[in-house]
């Protein structure tokens, strides 16, 4: 718990995890010390030019920030926490006078930095050796960091930062202070008593780093990390968390039309869609949990919502139109043909989607944390223009689309700040620029009756994006 801030610890995770980009800490920090500000007076106070890029980071704080009645933006009431919270975890310049002028002005302490490794740990002797040598730690490019239990006050003197790591182990009464010292960090875990025991394993750590289902973000990453994940893909050992069906509760036809759009939203359980003939739902207990869906079919549309228990539904073949999912935690597998339409958004949680249809038209993957695995197949037949979009801020995603051969191509960056990409078009590495610009375009696309465009935008996390002609 940060001192000062009443916030509980779900709320907390949330708030370290907006604060931990740039952009986020700046518009927290302006409308708390300036009051409402328009759209455009944040952007400028983030120094940001372009405006896709910007909404996206706002949409990452919509706990934090909203609209007032005259058009401007404001803090939420954890978003004055944020601001508490910001407040707390940034020295003031008096601290820092205070430190250095103990009978004048003392030398600062000297920079230590451990860096290019696939693991390190800091316990008590080490940190006590440290500060009677002066040194102050730095902790980067370093795939796993255990940090064993010792005093807050040895931690905060001996600790500068930890930077671009995949995972880092802290004692919970630690928690505040590690947060605070951490950026560009995807994971932080907080335990009691013994520290775990992490294999050096690269495989093992990437592993529990995201099976966690709620990484924090990784808005940047070092070299040494780059060189080791731009090899291995997102998904690989990554399966589905399992999921133990109990009793089946009840069984029930969905009356599906011609059409149909499909909304979906999970915080728990497990959720599978197949198609089939005919519509049903299953609905099985999962442990001891009692099961917690709720199943609403209007004309031309449907609503499914999953908190726990396992739900399997089966819906008719082709006659879905469109899919909205939201995820916050769970499992969801997806596996449709004829979609139009598709729109998903990953806060947390494991996802694996499979769309092969001629219509699919637009779709949009926004990922925030989580696990996701996405397979679109424009099948033969399609004709006109697809619109798709990729947009990352934390977690890790594998995107592979599939097109036909006469159907052109074409990728733009749409803001890219931080994270680790790699991008593929037919088996070759194209390389992703910050910054917004087209990084690949085929030969003949404006003149080309059927074409896809790929926007990327990118704030953190893991992302392996690949387009396949065929």
């Amino acid at each position: 718990m940060v001192e000062g801030v009443d916030v509980g610890s779900n709320d907390l995770d949330y708030v370290m995890q907006a604060l931990s980009h740039r952009v986020r800490r700046v518009v927290v920090k302006a409308l708390a010390e300036r009051g409402s500000l328009t759209y455009s007076e944040l952007m400028k106070e983030a120094g940001m030019e372009d405006s896709g890029t910007f909404g996206f980071h706002l949409r990452r704080m919509s706990r934090l920030v909203r609209k007032n009645e005259r058009g401007g933006y404001e803090l939420t009431s954890l978003g004055w926490t944020a601001y508490k919270v910001l407040k707390s975890l940034t020295p003031s310049k008096e601290a820092a006078v205070e430190r250095r002028e103990e009978g004048g002005v003392s030398k600062p302490p000297e920079r230590l930095v451990i860096s290019d490794r696939a693991k390190f740990e800091l316990n008590e002797v080490m940190a006590k050796h440290l500060l009677e040598r002066g040194k102050r730690l730095f902790i980067s490019d370093v795939l796993t960091v255990i940090i064993y239990p010792m005093g807050r006050e040895l931690f905060d003197s001996v600790v500068g930062g930890i930077s671009d790591c995949l995972t880092v182990y802290a004692p919970r009464e630690l928690g505040d202070l590690v947060h605070g010292r951490s950026s560009d960090v995807l994971t932080v875990k907080l335990y009691e008593g013994e520290p775990p025991k992490v294999p050096n394993d690269v495989g093992t750590a990437i592993s529990r780093a995201v099976t966690g289902i709620v990484p924090r973000v990784l808005s940047s990453i070092g070299s040494t990390l780059s060189n080791i994940l731009s090899g291995i893909s997102p998904s690989r050992g990554l399966e589905a968390p399992s999921v133990k069906k109990g009793e089946l509760l009840y069984s029930t036809p969905l009356p599906i039309k011609e059409g149909c759009s499909i909304k979906v939203s999970a915080s728990g359980g497990s959720i599978t869609i197949s198609e089939d003939s005919q519509g049903e739902i299953k609905v099985w207990s999962s442990g001891d949990s009692k099961p917690e869906v709720n199943v609403d079919v209007h004309e031309g549309s449907a609503s499914v919502e999953v908190n726990s228990g396992i739900a399997e539904l089966t819906i008719p073949r082709g006659k879905v139109s469109s899919f909205d999912i939201s995820m916050s935690g769970g499992t969801l597998k997806l596996d449709a043909s004829m979609v139009e339409s598709l729109s998903l958004d990953v806060d947390g949680g494991w996802v694996k989607i499979s769309i092969a249809s001629p219509k699919l038209m637009k779709a949009r993957t926004s990922v925030n944390g989580g696990v996701s695995e996405i397979e679109l197949d424009i099948v033969n037949g399609f004709k006109g223009v697809a619109n798709y979009e990729v947009e990352l801020d934390g977690g890790i995603s594998e995107v592979l689309i599939s097109v036909p051969k006469y159907v052109c191509v074409k990728v733009e960056s749409w803001g890219v700040e931080g994270g680790l990409v790699t991008l593929s078009i037919d088996g070759r590495k194209i390389p992703v620029l910050r910054g917004s610009n087209v990084l690949y375009v085929d030969k003949g696309f404006s003149e080309s009756g059927s074409c896809m465009t790929l926007g990327l935008r990118l704030a953190g996390g893991v992302a392996k994006v690949g387009i396949q002609h065929r």
